[in-house]
């Protein structure tokens, strides 16, 4: 994110750079806060969950580090999808409009 700037156009800025695709941001998934061990220290970190809603053309990501694929929902736990947390949390924050919209792995 950069200053003065929303999520939500961090958001589809991002997404414009690395996958080279203009999209729109949708409804508000949900909030996760998280840590882990990158291999070096604990990191502490904040993922803000939005619908996108706009047509990809490829999947070929403009920046060599990263990758995309689609996946169905249901096979999440299957795949390395990080963070975690995440692949119990996106069914009901997709599919339950009352559902909590925020968690928390966070390990002080």
């Amino acid at each position: 994110m950069e200053f003065g700037e929303s999520i939500a156009c961090a958001l589809v800025r991002e997404i414009k750079e690395e996958l080279g695709a203009t999209l729109e941001t949708g409804e508000f998934l949900g909030l996760l806060e998280h840590t882990f061990h990158d291999g070096k220290e604990r990191r502490a970190e904040l993922n803000v969950l939005f619908l996108l809603q706009g047509e990809v053309a490829s999947l070929l990501s403009q920046e060599p580090e990263i990758e995309f694929f689609w996946h169905p929902l249901s096979q999440l736990g299957s795949i390395p999808f990080l963070p975690r947390p995440l692949v119990a949390l996106l069914p009901p924050w997709l599919h339950d409009p009352q559902s909590t919209r925020f968690a928390s792995f966070y390990d002080a």
